[in-house]
């Protein structure tokens, strides 16, 4: 039952925000669920728990939003951001592994294995 309560939560925010800005929030949501600030880090991960039926598809649905939100945030001046980005960077390796992680990035780094 939870998960079709959630389901449909999805829907509606899609219909709502619009699925790029339902993915944006995601995105930061997700990041910010890394916060070096124990405080911080609760809110937003009981908002996750609460609105994600499945975060390995949710995950994949918004890659190419989180992934441009996180090179954004490790490129930039605040060492609190990088710190953030790094940890949600390296959450997301452990979380969707080498296998699941493969996927068509708009930017694909230079160099990189498989580009």
């Amino acid at each position: 039952m939870k998960v079709l309560v959630l389901k449909h939560m999805d829907v509606l925010f899609i219909e709502v925000l619009g699925r790029d800005k339902r993915n944006e929030i995601l995105a930061a949501l997700y990041m910010v669920r890394t916060d070096v600030n124990l405080s911080v880090r609760q809110a937003p991960l009981h908002v996750w728990k609460r609105i994600v039926a499945n975060t390995p598809k949710t995950l994949k649905e918004i890659m190419p939003v989180l992934m441009n939100t996180l090179i954004s945030s490790l490129a930039s001046s605040s060492s609190e951001r990088r710190q953030v980005a790094a940890r949600a960077l390296g959450e997301l390796v452990r979380k969707l592994g080498e296998r699941d992680a493969s996927f068509d990035h708009p930017n694909p780094i230079p160099g990189a294995k498989g580009s």
